[in-house]
């Protein structure tokens, strides 16, 4: 047997962790390589953009037992001699404080191929989320970065405080959680005046990021005392002083609420995603999930028969759109199966999962509700055309029975099924310990499967966590659980649902 080609090694750099901030080139690899090794310092809601690959932690914490350097060192030789793609998974840039040399050594004196992808490192990003501009005409003409862990190899040049204290420029100090209170006394023992501004900035450019202005002589003592934890950044400098000027992460509307999402992972991304931009900190525990049907054989041959004899496909959620293109690739086919066809599409995630697939759709309602689609079908159907509709098992009827009583030749077609999920019960815990702002559904079937869970582990919503939904089908399951629902969403979409949360939430400090 001959022996496998050596593989390629992509170092890429995953941003400080919001995943809007990775680049496209490292987004795509996170998709096309075999294997991602992730460093602790990754964020979830990166990892979470890892669709296909294997991965393998390799993540590295100060203090605590993790994978060595070395032995990183060898697993990345060795997945790549078997002849694999690699995406080696830095948070930051992995030029930036990431043991990268140590790393391109070892696969050069192996003779494997690499390709080093930059990212955003927290150095300055963490400053622009928090509103502190690194450098600007008359308080600061450059700004330097330094590591605030100690050197960990014997005889490792370390860090000269006397020069960076007495330097007219703002300085940036990563790594700096455990260490607040050593880096402080430095600076101080090296002519800083104690009165100097620093920000202290936590989790930066994640939704629970956190920000304490202080001085030098008093940040450890404030950062002790609101508990701040890994990963932090310092700042330090006249230009942290400008801040509040350009703090526009903590003027966001939802700054500071945490929001509990039921829904399964598709929706979670998009509404996640408009939630974080308006500053919510987000608590994802899906209630339910999706599940292909039991016989998929049978739903992809009544696809294609349904296909054949009807003018208009309608799709109810983008899981129909995965379930019938999934389909429709078991049997050899593609998007031009609806050649032809007019299509209509609940929502517009499912207009945007449906453009993904290569279909752009004739109609697509304003409101995310079954009776718009209906609404709108009514004023565009010819008097003989035929409707298909793909929704999922037990789900509602409505776009079929109204079509039906209008005169119209409709076949339904279940394409998915929604099944509650089986939270642990430390899971259950977990997401209440967090004491949501605010519980937000978008279906019935959320509603019920979350509060199944909790009865079953003798746990309530908190008394303070306020309940919205995304339309009156979902607040009429919330009211059969005597939930008082505080925000509905107007359009019945997912942005009138965050619009909702807003209109509803006073501000708060971050």
């Amino acid at each position: 047997m001959p022996e496998a080609q050596p593989g390629k090694v992509y170092l890429v750099g995953a941003g400080p962790g919001d995943p809007g901030l990775l680049t496209l080139r490292g987004h795509d690899l996170l998709r096309a390589v075999d294997i991602v090794l992730p460093d602790s310092l990754v964020s979830e809601e990166v990892i979470a953009l890892i669709d296909g690959p294997e991965i393998i932690p390799v993540g590295k914490r100060y203090g605590s037992n993790s994978v060595s350097q070395g032995d990183i060192n060898a697993l990345l030789v060795r997945l790549a001699q078997e002849g694999n793609t690699i995406c080696r998974l830095k948070g930051g840039d992995p030029m930036v404080f990431g043991r990268i040399g140590e790393e391109l050594r070892v696969l050069n004196d192996a003779g494997i191929a690499y390709e080093i992808v930059p990212g955003i490192s927290s150095a300055t990003a963490a400053p622009a989320y928090a509103g502190i501009p690194l450098t600007m005409r008359g308080v600061s003409a450059g700004f330097v970065c330094v590591t605030g862990r100690r050197a960990s190899t014997a005889g490792s040049p370390d860090i000269d405080w006397p020069s960076l204290a007495g330097l007219n420029q703002t300085l940036v100090i990563l790594m700096v959680a455990t260490r607040i209170g050593d880096i402080t006394d430095s600076l101080l023992e090296a002519g800083m005046d104690a009165n100097a501004p620093v920000a202290l900035i936590e989790q930066a450019t994640l939704p629970g990021q956190r920000t304490l202005v202080a001085t030098v002589a008093d940040i450890a003592a404030r950062a002790g005392e609101a508990g701040v934890m890994t990963p932090a950044t310092l700042v330090v400098g006249p230009a942290v002083a400008e801040s509040h000027h350009f703090a526009w992460r903590s003027a966001l509307p939802l700054t500071g609420r945490r929001v509990l999402l039921t829904t399964p992972p598709p929706v979670t991304a998009g509404l996640g995603a408009l939630l974080c931009a308006a500053g919510a900190s987000v608590i994802s525990r899906p209630a339910i999930e999706v599940e292909p049907l039991a016989d998929a054989d049978q739903f992809a041959a009544n696809l294609e028969e349904g296909l054949e004899a009807t003018d208009w496909a309608v799709f109810a959620s983008r899981s129909a759109v995965d379930a019938v293109f999934n389909a429709l690739e078991s049997r050899g086919r593609d998007a031009r199966a609806l050649g032809g066809i007019h299509v209509a599409a609940l929502g517009t995630g499912t207009a945007r999962a449906l453009e993904a697939c290569g279909i752009n759709p004739d109609l697509v309602p304003e409101e995310f509700v079954s009776e718009s689609v209906v609404d709108g079908l009514l004023a565009e159907l010819d008097a003989d055309d035929r409707v298909l509709v793909f929704g999922a098992e037990g789900g509602r009827t409505v776009i079929r029975d109204r079509l039906n009583n209008a005169g119209f030749e409709v076949t339904r077609l279940d394409a998915y099924r929604t099944v509650p999920t089986a939270p642990t019960m430390p899971e259950v815990q977990s997401a209440l310990d967090e004491v949501p702002d605010w519980a937000v559904f978008t279906s019935p079937s959320a509603v019920h499967s979350l509060f199944d869970s909790l009865d079953r582990a003798g746990l309530a919503l908190p008394e303070t966590t306020r309940v919205a939904v995304i339309g009156p089908i979902t607040a009429a399951a919330a009211a059969e659980r005597d939930l008082a629902v505080a925000a509905v969403a107007e359009p019945h979409t997912y942005a009138g649902l965050v619009s909702a949360l807003v209109a509803e939430s006073e501000p708060r400090d971050a």
